[in-house]
């Protein structure tokens, strides 16, 4: 049987446009090598980025307030919360109930004939099962999946080092509280093998007697770096590591920009989706899947190839407005890749000063080009002449 749709991928953007595309009516078949997800990833996002996804509430613990330190200590007036993996991924499973599951991974995508060409369907070549043959594939596995052309490694990337740790043992953390980002420097700043790469404190506290904490480099272009230093700079902070759980490392490629493979979708963090600045993807993609569900009905409904049909779902979730909006925000990832620790506290000083639908516009990538632009000029209009010259040096993140 040919199935209008095969998703590629086994993380919750893989999932959520699967249900997407079963809801609107699709035939849809997951390929994953992980049919029961079990996602290990801390995934922390703003609560009403969650809203009208019917998703109800996956998550563990929410935050009134977020606070961030730059240049002096501020609070964010917006509800954060921890997602619940497992509450999430039963969330998702609920919603693709009518999805076809196959556990196999997926090794090649063969076009059904040449540019142009409207005949037959797509076949993967999978390592168990029998063939798998659809109309569209949609392609979520990951920001270096092969199968979008991704084999060069990336230029810049996100670095973090993570642990939940005993309340006690990290006595500078509010056991309650959420902290985004805490630019202020660890005691013992040395052996940072980033290359002198600053970097910020993230932490929750978890209400059960533990604490999560992650220093995070936001940008580098060591992208290889040890992440040995970053563990140490936690420790810098006063914070015992000795019995420290749940360990995470962190490698986030940024700024890549849109991904346009002629006979496949990419979607999510393999499609582009992954914040240049931030490192964030998840919301973006949870919200984008209803976008390429309709996208891809209208595709199957026509008549043309399927590389129009293709280039149809590409532009439903990159039209001109997001890519312009995407070039701003790596012109942002670029900055930071050159910053000191000192000039990333005053540049995020100056955009959590402004109004929050003005910094939400940059940290969630929800702004046109121009309201982008409004906003980054007011940062710049606000920062000292040595930030003044990293933001208008900087290149473009590749």
């Amino acid at each position: 049987m040919i199935d209008d749709v095969a998703v590629v991928g086994g993380g919750p953007a893989a999932w959520a446009v699967a249900a997407a595309c079963a809801q609107v009516g699709c035939r849809v078949r997951l390929l994953t090598t992980d049919p029961e997800p079990v996602w290990p990833a801390t995934y922390g996002l703003w609560a009403d980025q969650l809203d009208g996804l019917g998703l109800g509430r996956p998550w563990s613990h929410r935050w009134e307030t977020a606070t961030v330190v730059t240049t002096a200590a501020r609070s964010l007036p917006v509800p954060y919360v921890r997602l619940d993996n497992a509450a999430l991924a039963a969330a998702l499973a609920t919603a693709a109930a009518g999805v076809t599951i196959e556990r196999t991974r997926v090794l090649a995508v063969d076009p059904p004939g040449p540019p142009g060409s409207t005949s037959g369907a797509q076949a993967l070549r999978c390592t168990e099962g029998g063939p798998v043959t659809a109309r569209l594939v949609v392609v979520a596995a990951g920001s270096g999946s092969a199968l979008v052309g991704r084999t060069r490694p990336p230029r810049t990337a996100q670095l973090a080092w993570g642990c939940t740790v005993p309340a006690e043992d990290a006595p500078a953390v509010d056991p309650a509280g959420c902290v985004f980002m805490d630019w202020s420097a660890p005691a013992s700043d040395r052996c940072a093998p980033q290359g002198g790469s600053p970097s910020f404190l993230y932490a929750q506290g978890l209400g059960d007697g533990r604490v999560f904490v992650e220093e995070t480099v936001l940008a580098t272009t060591d992208v290889r770096a040890d992440l040995a230093g970053l563990r140490a700079r936690l420790a810098g902070r006063g914070i015992r590591l000795d019995r420290a759980e749940h360990l995470e490392q962190v490698r986030i490629p940024l700024g890549r920009g849109p991904v346009r493979p002629r006979h496949v979708v990419a979607f999510g963090a393999t499609g582009g989706y992954v914040h240049p600045a931030t490192g964030y993807s998840l919301a973006r993609s949870l919200r984008a899947a209803p976008v390429l569900a309709r996208a891809v009905v209208e595709a199957l409904e026509g008549p043309g190839p399927l590389d129009a049909r293709v280039a149809a779902c590409h532009e439903a979730l990159w039209p001109v407005a997001q890519r312009q909006a995407d070039a701003l925000l790596r012109y942002g990832g670029a900055v930071a890749c050159r910053l000191d620790r000192a000039r990333a506290a005053e540049l995020f000083d100056a955009l959590f000063a402004l109004p929050v639908p003005a910094w939400r516009a940059y940290v969630d990538h929800t702004g046109g080009p121009a309201r982008l632009a409004a906003v980054m000029t007011r940062v710049f209009a606000a920062a000292g002449v040595r930030l003044r010259l990293a933001l208008a040096s900087a290149g473009r993140l590749g």
